[in-house]
């Protein structure tokens, strides 16, 4: 495995130079898209099985996975292949872990490289958006929180202190939205 520099420390002192051979080196993350989800050992069969979710995240505990991965992952678990092509042409990652030279570029390269060869031929461009906007992004997801947080729809996801007392974890099921 090729250790890259600047990811076990401060890259400050780092050269662009050195950033650039970030760029260029190749990790080892594993041998393909389905060691990262099953480890390798079980059947392609089991891939193709519709997991759910509480599933799929049990898998990955206590395991590291690489960004690219994770996204080639979640981007799988879509339901169709029209969202899993506009999800490819629109990643957004956000604070501040990707804030170092050519990293939009390094993760981009990244996904290309590990992605679907059928989709390969269907994406006309994949995109990964790390400075929306020109807004730092280690500030991106308090801002949209902020932004969450004031919306009138949201307020129906609110659980309020003596419905937390009366029913507990089942009221935060109940309300979240999303599935967990």
């Amino acid at each position: 495995m090729t250790k890259l520099g600047g990811f076990d420390g401060d890259l400050r002192g780092q050269s662009a130079s050195g950033a650039e051979n970030v760029y260029h080196s190749e990790m080892d993350l594993g041998s393909s898209h389905s060691d990262c989800i099953i480890g390798g050992n079980e059947s392609e069969e089991m891939l193709t099985t519709h997991m759910s979710r509480k599933t799929a995240v049990s898998q990955f505990e206590g395991k590291a996975l690489g960004l690219d991965k994770a996204i080639l992952h979640s981007i799988d678990c879509c339901a169709s292949d029209d969202t899993k092509k506009k999800m490819y042409s629109s990643i957004l990652v956000v604070g501040g872990g990707l804030m170092f030279h050519k990293a939009q570029e390094f993760l981009q390269h990244r996904i290309l490289n590990k992605m679907p060869p059928s989709f390969r031929r269907v994406v006309e461009n994949v995109e990964v958006i790390t400075r929306p906007k020109d807004m730092d992004p280690r500030l991106i997801a308090w801002k949209g929180g902020a932004v969450l947080a004031c919306l009138d729809t949201t307020q129906e996801l609110w659980i309020y202190q003596r419905e937390w007392q009366r029913f507990g974890i089942r009221m935060l099921r109940e309300r979240a939205a999303f599935v967990w």
